[in-house]
This record gives structure tokens, C-alpha cells and sequence, in this order.
């Protein structure tokens, strides 16, 4: 079920290499800057926290339509939190409490999906659909179509992605240390645990999973809770960043999230991937719109490219999945 060779990956790897010397060859000026770079990284690690969470949901069989909504509604409850609390529990503690509050109605979203998924028999692309416009609506009722200013420094220092970095690494923001970690944890899950095992098992057959005595819901609420926990954190990681609670934060985030898992060699009938490809397809997800501003390609035909992509990325899958047929 697991694939070990790294073909994929490396080929994901090269395409990588190849963007990034584009773009510093023809504005190198812009890109090696320490800013560019920590922008990149930043970037990185928000889209790289959606796609992880979607790998694990994809790698199922399923799909998880709600991060980018998910992205608006968490920041902008995780700053409401914040300011109501700020007065009797003090920054640190208000920071605290809010972020424990906003990580665990991710895992309720996430476990609310999940049961209408295993119980219900909801298809998963109507039930995360529904979220993506209720989280969405919910975000922008909440503040009335505002954001949420006036946050303390002990919750906006989190995110800071041009002021502040990890020691010694002033191209990776605080960001980047989550990422990393999180990447490494979902690596160990996927390679090395019983739980992958059965992860990509229900990818793999669901019917045979299940008469093999793997708990199929179980695994599924695991991922779909993990899925939504990582968009919740990454929605803490944006307000935090941009000092605000934004209700229109995270727009198509989700599009960009599956783009690169797919683009990383996870394919959308599940079983198949890995969590190294999905870094590599997040970073090339990361690259494309900033590297096309450093070349000064105006924000309309970077939508279309990033657009493009996305079709390539869909292509690509179904091409490796025909071959994998034809080969069985």
C-alpha cells in the first residue's frame, strides 16, 4: 500500500529547484533577500499546514473543502477571544485560553465532519462544502464584515513573519518551527504506525479495510479532526500575522492546500502519497504566486497560472492513476 520508492518525489524535487533558479536568475535582487525569503517560508508553512491535513483526509479517499473558510472563521474567534480576555486573565493567559478554545472547535468541526461522513453516509465533498459556506458566513457575522484590531503583542508576536524568526534563521519565521514540526510528527504517523497503516489501508479498499477488523470510522474522524485542527492553528498563525481577525482571510486557501498534495504524488482516490511529496507540492504552491510577483507578472494572470497548475496537477493524477490500472 505504501510507496517507498521516491521517483515522484524527486521529480517534484527538481521541478522545485528548476522555479526557484528562474526566478533567482531573473531577479535575484529580489529573491535572495532575507525579507523574500521569510515571506516565502511563511507561506510555506500556512499552506503547508492545510495540505498535511488534507493529505491525511485525501489518503482516505476523501476530501476537505472547508481550511481556507475554516482559516477566516478560527482567526477571527481566536482574536475575539483575545480582546474579551485580555482585561481578566492578562495577554499571556488570554492568549493561552484562546488558542486552546480555537484548536479545540477545529477538532469539533473536523469530528462533526467525520460523523456525518461514517453515520450519515454524506459524501464528503457536500458535507466539507457546507462548511466552507457556513464557516465562512459565520466569520463574517461574527465581526459584521470587520476585522478585529487592536490585539496584544503576546498573540500577534506568533505569527510575525518579517519581525520576528527563529534564532540564528532569520529567513524562517516562527512559523516555519510549527511547520517543521508538524511535518515531522504526520511523517511518523503516515511511515511509521499502525495508524498509517490503516490510513492508507481505507484509501487503498475501504470494504477490505473494514473486513480486516480496521476501525474505518475511527480513522476517518482522525483525519478529518486532524485536518481541521491544523487549518484552526493555521487560522491563529494568520490573525496573529496580520495582527487582525479578518472574516475574508484564507480565500481559496483550501484550492491551493489540495493543488498541492495532488501536485505532491497524493492521489485523490486515496491510498497513495506521502507527506515528503506534499511539502514539495506546498512549496511549489508557495513559490508560484510570489515568484511570479518578483518577476512583476500582474495579479491577474497569476491567478490564471495558479489556476493552470491546479488543472496540471488533476491531469497528472489521473494519468498516474490510469497507469496504475493498467499495470495491476
Amino acid at each position: 500500500m505504501k510507496r517507498r520508492a521516491l521517483p515522484t518525489e524527486l521529480g517534484i524535487f527538481v521541478a522545485l529547484v528548476v522555479m526557484m533558479l528562474v526566478v533567482a536568475l531573473l531577479n535575484p535582487r529580489a529573491f535572495f533577500q532575507t525579507y523574500s525569503l521569510n515571506l516565502w517560508m511563511f507561506s510555506l508553512s500556512l499552506i503547508g499546514l492545510l495540505a498535511i491535513g488534507e493529505t491525511f483526509v485525501i489518503l482516505t479517499g476523501g476530501i476537505d473543502l472547508g481550511p481556507g473558510s475554516l482559516i477566516a472563521l478560527t482567526g477571527v474567534i481566536a482574536a475575539l477571544l483575545v480582546k474579551l480576555l485580555v482585561a481578566p486573565l492578562g495577554p499571556l493567559g488570554a492568549v493561552a485560553v484562546s488558542i486552546i478554545a480555537t484548536l479545540a472547535l477545529g477538532v469539533i468541526l473536523g469530528l462533526y465532519h467525520s460523523f456525518y461522513i461514517n453515520r450519515l453516509g454524506v459524501p464528503p465533498f457536500i458535507i466539507t462544502l457546507g462548511t466552507l459556506i457556513i464557516a465562512r458566513g459565520a466569520a463574517e457575522f461574527t465581526t459584521r464584515g470587520r476585522t478585529i484590531s487592536g490585539l496584544p503583542d503576546a498573540f500577534t508576536v506568533i505569527g510575525a513573519n518579517g519581525s520576528a524568526h527563529i534564532p540564528f534563521a532569520p529567513f524562517l519565521p516562527f512559523a516555519s518551527a510549527i511547520f517543521i514540526v508538524t511535518a515531522i510528527i504526520a511523517y511518523l504517523i503516515t511511515q511509521h504506525s499502525m495508524l498509517g497503516r490503516h490510513i492508507y489501508a481505507v484509501g487503498g479498499n475501504l470494504e477490505a479495510a473494514r473486513l480486516s477488523g480496521i476501525n474505518v470510522e475511527g480513522v476517518r474522524a482522525f483525519c478529518y479532526g486532524a485536518s481541521a485542527f491544523l487549518a484552526a492553528l493555521a487560522g491563529i498563525i494568520y490573525a496573529s500575522s496580520v495582527t487582525v481577525g479578518d472574516p475574508k482571510a484564507g480565500n481559496a486557501y483550501e484550492l491551493t492546500a489540495i493543488a498541492a498534495v495532488v501536485i505532491g504524488g497524493t492521489s485523490l482516490s486515496g491510498g497513495v502519497g506521502t507527506i515528503l511529496g506534499t511539502i514539495l507540492g506546498a512549496a511549489i504552491m508557495s513559490l508560484l504566486p510570489l515568484g511570479l510577483t518578483y518577476l512583476g507578472v500582474e495579479s491577474w494572470w497569476q491567478s490564471m497560472a495558479i489556476g493552470i497548475v491546479v488543472v496540471i496537477a488533476v491531469t497528472l493524477d489521473s494519468l498516474r492513476r490510469m497507469k496504475r490500472q493498467r499495470t495491476r
